[in-house]
């Protein structure tokens, strides 16, 4: 199989890798969808285990007869790369580095090669990133520079009343805090891609199955447990394979170990658990949304309780595969838990307070109600990639996340943003299979030799 691109998850039906955002995070959708970087949710319509983010489905080479594949159908993909922001407005740019683990096993291809879950596989999807540029809150340690912030201008009032020239008035820039390296939560996915074929119309059904693992530190701040999420896609192929048109499905079921996010005290301070006060914890990190674009995010202080996913997906394939486009469409809703629950918080200086209970009397008395929150994002992911070699993939990627609606309810457009908001990344990555570049090295020294 060729594989190219940022891992892309599975989709529903075919696995690869990735899901793309938790839009809506933290910093208001803005910076985790900006995210960037690999790409939906549900892996379409081959079989690859790794797919681009972008891409949507990887090129397959059919075995012949009992053949098996080699390293009895174990793979690891590794995905790096740098994404950018298009917004140049004072601090807001941002540029990040990204980093995919992708390991994944073709248990079909192995052990029922001649059956129809000869395509059924094993994978998972671990993402690091490290923020080179930018203001989001989640990238840093909490860690400040103590001395003097300095000068900000040379600011000198004129003799006419004393007024200062704006012309004077210039930015401070004080030292900047200690950055971390985010990680995400694993991914552990299941599917059957092609488990049947409608006669006929020739739509494949591919089925799947994921877990979500928390190892991120947004995750145990917000006491998740476990994510299960069962999906399926449905895939068409055109034009001798070269076209293929997916959508796909999926719900996503979260357990928390509580209905809100959860604060310790440390030094008489309200801190996120995992040691980073300055964390996104009404949001999902920005290695959480490369691996799972879709994830919702803490709203109001209220976690997800689950979600539903709709997935649209076009890819072209050219030149024996080597050369790619793809386009792609994510629409996530995501639900909290109820506010009548209860939410118990640490607050400094209180002890455990049932925030959601003190919030509810403060509605009360103006007749109003807090109830649970619903909010709706969408992903566009628009690639290109070329396969130089048989290991090698490259992708370019342009990746809009972005609210559905503004605040006034109208719709928003998902293609670009280059305001404020920051909605819009650019993204240039490339994968290397480190199984097929072992052969690959092989077979140059059994041809030296």
């Amino acid at each position: 199989m060729v594989r190219s691109g940022p891992p892309r998850p599975r989709t529903f039906g075919e696995l690869s890798r990735m899901d793309l955002l938790a839009l809506i995070q933290k910093r208001g959708f803005v910076k985790n969808i900006a995210a960037t970087v690999t790409l939906s949710l549900f892996a379409l319509a081959g079989t690859a285990v790794a797919q681009s983010p972008a891409s949507g489905t990887t090129a397959t080479v059919e075995k012949k007869g009992d053949e098996k594949p080699p390293l009895g159908g174990l793979s690891f993909d590794f995905y790096f790369g740098d994404s950018s922001n298009l917004n140049n407005i004072g601090h807001k740019y941002q540029n990040d580095m990204f980093f995919y683990f992708l390991p994944s096993w073709s248990i079909g291809e192995r052990f029922l090669p001649n059956t129809r879950f000869k395509n059924m596989y094993l994978s998972s999807r671990f993402s690091v990133t490290r923020e080179l540029a930018g203001i989001d809150e989640g990238s840093f340690t909490g860690n400040i520079a103590a001395g003097p912030q300095g000068t900000c201008s040379n600011i000198t009032p004129t003799t006419n009343g004393g007024l200062v020239p704006p012309g004077q008035v210039g930015n401070c820039n004080p030292a900047q805090g200690e950055r971390r390296t985010d990680y995400s939560d694993i991914w552990l996915d299941f599917g059957i891609p092609k488990i049947y074929t409608i006669p006929k119309v020739g739509i494949n059904i591919n089925p799947s199955f994921r877990v979500v693992l928390p190892a991120s530190q947004q995750s145990r701040f917000q006491s998740l447990v476990m994510t299960l999420r069962p999906g399926f896609s449905l895939s068409r192929s055109f034009w001798n394979s070269h076209i293929t048109l997916s959508y796909g499905l999926a719900f996503a079921k979260n357990f928390h170990q509580r209905t809100s996010t959860e604060y310790t005290l440390a030094g008489g301070q309200a801190q996120a658990q995992g040691g980073n006060p300055y964390d996104g914890v009404n949001g999902s990190g920005l290695s959480n949304f490369f691996v799972d674009p879709s994830r919702q995010a803490t709203e109001g202080g209220l976690n997800v309780s689950h979600s539903l996913i709709n997935l649209i997906s076009l890819r072209g394939t050219w030149l024996n595969d080597k050369v790619y486009a793809s386009l792609l469409y994510i629409l996530s809703s995501g639900w909290t838990y109820s506010p009548s629950g209860g939410c118990i918080m640490n607050v400094p200086g209180v002890g455990p307070t049932d925030v959601c209970a003190n919030g509810a009397a403060v509605a009360g008395n103006s007749n109003s109600e807090i109830r649970a929150g619903r909010h709706d994002s969408q992903v566009f992911w628009a690639s290109v990639g070329y396969h130089p070699l048989d290991w090698l993939g490259i992708d370019l990627s342009l990746i809009t996340a972005s609210p559905l609606t503004y605040a006034n309810t109208s719709p928003r457009q998902p293609f670009i943003s280059t305001n404020y908001d920051a909605l819009t990344t650019i993204n240039l990555g490339a994968s290397v299979t480190i199984d097929k570049l072992a052969y690959a090295i092989k077979n140059r020294v059994k041809r030296g030799n």
